[in-house]
């Protein structure tokens, strides 16, 4: 069900707007910290397959985590729904993978967002060297299910020439003779390097190659109405959203359109607005960047924003309607509510039509 049963529009009459402020704050780091990340290649390490929140990960012959296989996140190094020590010894592991050249493509994460921020940056080198006969080592619950399940992941994996049977995630721990270990080039909302946005560019460049790009000045505002579940969502956006409609803006529902046809939006499109969300990361596979306008939910914004923005070259615009209100709504983390909503869309359709 879409999010307009839950637009009472007299359950928000006692907020009030107070100014439409450039957000200049950010949460976490946004360093770019150089070209290309370094490659570890390891002897005598084990496998224990992924347990939500508990104990797997790649581990070397005395038990110990083998630290560049560790998924981070924040300047601090805050750990990913993993316990960094292992339920098993090397010497009581009676499987050993089979011979062969194995290199490690980190946690297959669903989420179209936490994908690109957390699994994509393992990948990187396949924007320099195909993988030719090497097998990838993932953890995941999701393996068997990810090239039909979830679309995006096989556009992105398809034109870096991968295929289901490019990986293997192990059901139980499994020893290795040799694992090839790329660090990240990204790590959310600490630092990236210049070789996470090549890999954008030139995933983005295959999956447009066949199309030709037509600009478009009309702008678009990416509506999360229809969204059940997510991260971040504005309860009273439907009114925002009727506002900007009226006055000969676009509406698009990201989730409604395949992940090419996302690119080509962001490609042929030259002002993109919206509430803040993951689908303004699809902007890092474009060369042709539009002006992108955010909508904050609350104060601040989250430094992967500011990253991509680095790695792009440009500086996407976050504004925050002060006299939001937190509330409480199924499916998302976090949720919060428009004061005067028409109002804040007058703003937000000035901020469009202004030159930057």
């Amino acid at each position: 069900m879409s999010q307009d049963k839950y637009v009472d529009r007299s359950a928000y009459d006692h907020l009030r707007f107070g100014g439409f402020h450039r957000t200049t704050n950010i949460w976490g780091e946004d360093r770019i910290v150089g070209e290309v990340p370094p490659i570890d290649t390891v002897s005598d390490v084990f496998y224990v397959p992924w347990e939500n929140h508990g104990r797997w990960g790649i581990f070397d012959r005395a038990g110990r985590v083998v630290e560049a296989a560790v998924d981070r996140a924040l300047p601090d190094g805050q750990l990913l729904q993993q316990v960094v020590e292992s339920p098993v010894s090397y010497d009581n592991i009676a499987v050993k993978a089979i011979e062969g050249e194995y290199v490690y493509g980190g946690r297959f994460h669903p989420h179209f967002g936490h994908f690109l921020v957390e699994a994509l940056p393992r990948y990187w080198q396949l924007a320099r060297q195909p993988l030719e006969n090497r097998k990838i080592v993932v953890h995941t619950n999701a393996h068997y299910n990810f090239f039909a399940d979830f679309p995006f992941a096989r556009s992105i994996f398809s034109v870096l020439d991968l295929r289901a049977e490019s990986f293997i995630d192990f059901q139980v721990p499994v020893r290795l003779d040799k694992l090839e270990i790329p660090h990240v080039s990204l790590r959310p909302q600490a630092f990236a390097y210049e070789a996470y946005g090549e890999l954008c560019r030139h995933i983005g460049r295959k999956l447009l190659a066949e199309r030709s790009i037509d600009r478009n000045d009309k702008p678009v505002w990416l509506s999360k109405t229809k969204l059940k579940h997510g991260v971040s969502v504005f309860a009273n956006e439907l009114i925002v959203e009727d506002y900007l409609r009226k006055h000969d803006v676009d509406i698009v529902y990201p989730e409604e359109l395949s992940f090419e046809d996302q690119l080509y939006l962001f490609s042929s499109r030259t002002t993109i607005a919206g509430t803040t969300g993951s689908a303004f990361h699809s902007a890092v596979f474009v060369e042709n960047n539009p002006r992108i306008i955010m909508i904050d939910p609350v104060g601040f914004k989250n430094s992967n924003f500011s990253i991509l923005d680095k790695l792009m070259k440009v500086e996407s615009e976050h504004y925050f309607p002060s006299g939001t209100e937190m509330i409480q709504l199924d499916g998302f983390l976090r949720a919060v509510a428009f004061p005067e909503p028409e109002v804040v869309a007058e703003e937000i359709l000035k901020t469009i039509r202004r030159v930057p």
